[in-house]
């Protein structure tokens, strides 16, 4: 089992970045066991400097001046027809899950259409990828998919702000510290705004819960 996660780069659109936050990307990157990219994540890789060790996709995405830096530097590409059951992503994920990784940070997945984003957050809910845990970065903004009775301890900037957004019915015993409005023992209910826009105020952030689905999401 690989304990030290593993970064896949996808083909979302990149966000306007701070340097600061490209810094983070990269930071965040060049600290994990390896690294993929699913098809035109490989831009982004491109754009930061860092090498993947893999390449798994379709390759519609991929610039040319990409895909020759690629081959010149012996990058292993694995090329799928357009046509597949597999979204880039989820042939990243599957690859991570049969290498026995645990945690995968998955970079420039929330940009670009919709139907993209919300499949790419909540492919951390097929039961195929139940041993990962996925944490989705795009700079400035960081999601972590929860369930069942996962708990979070996590150290945020002071005077960010966060929100847990129910993805079930309903999301029971949450409790969480660190933020202005914490919280004892509570039932969130889907659909319901009570945990939205919430503000650090002490470090580390603690959430914990007993039974449902939820998004942690931290806004720097």
């Amino acid at each position: 089992m690989n304990s030290k996660p593993i970064a896949i780069f996808t083909s979302g659109a990149s966000p306007n970045l701070s340097d600061g936050a490209k810094m983070r990307v990269k930071e965040l990157a060049l600290q994990c066991q390896t690294i993929y990219a699913a098809d035109g994540g490989a831009n982004h890789l491109f754009d930061l400097g860092i090498l993947p060790s893999l390449v798994m996709g379709d390759m519609d995405s991929v610039a040319s001046e990409t895909l020759l830096w690629l081959k010149k530097n012996k990058v292993t590409i694995r090329q799928f027809p357009i046509e597949k059951e597999l979204s880039d992503l989820e042939l990243c994920l599957q690859e991570a899950a049969r290498l026995k990784h645990v945690e995968a940070l998955i970079f420039f997945a929330l940009g670009g259409r919709l139907d993209h984003t919300l499949l790419n957050v909540f492919s951390a809910f097929n039961h195929s990828f139940s041993d990962l845990r996925l944490k989705f970065f795009d700079g400035d903004t960081t999601i972590i998919p929860l369930k069942g009775s996962d708990t979070l301890q996590i150290s945020l900037r002071v005077g960010s702000m966060l929100s847990l957004i129910p993805l079930s019915e309903s999301v029971a015993g949450v409790t969480l510290s660190g933020v202005k409005w914490p919280l004892d023992n509570k039932t969130l209910l889907l659909g319901k705004s009570l945990t939205l826009s919430n503000e650090v105020v002490s470090c580390p952030v603690h959430l914990s819960f007993e039974e449902g689905k939820l998004l942690f999401i931290h806004n720097t």
